[in-house]
């Protein structure tokens, strides 16, 4: 192949990708105008999702494979529980939205 084709095509390839970001970004626009205009004219408290044990279960053994035991264990201290199985189902769902967010930079 020669490198003016070569050049071409990834010229092609940067043309659709940058079409593709394009319509993300008009995407988000459209969702964040949306969200604006329905929280500005409503303010419902969304009721948090219940959470099960067994789906707290597999957020937490993904994120101790990953490398984060100790921040792991340092969650279920701030909620008074040694283990999971010592963890308060009430506490279940903060701890998910709080587990979800290790490992996140």
């Amino acid at each position: 192949m020669s490198k003016m084709k070569q050049l071409n095509d990834l010229l092609n390839e940067m043309k659709e990708s940058a079409k593709y970001q394009l319509r993300i970004i008009e995407e988000f626009q459209e969702l964040l105008s949306e969200e604006n205009t329905s929280s500005s004219h409503e303010k419902v408290m969304e009721e948090p999702r219940h959470v099960t044990l067994e789906e707290l279960r597999g957020v937490l053994a993904t994120k101790a494979s990953e490398g984060f035991k100790d921040e792991i264990r340092a969650l279920l201290k701030a909620y008074g529980a040694d283990s999971l199985s010592k963890l308060d189902p009430k506490n279940y769902s903060a701890l998910m939205e709080e587990a979800g967010g290790i490992g996140i930079d």
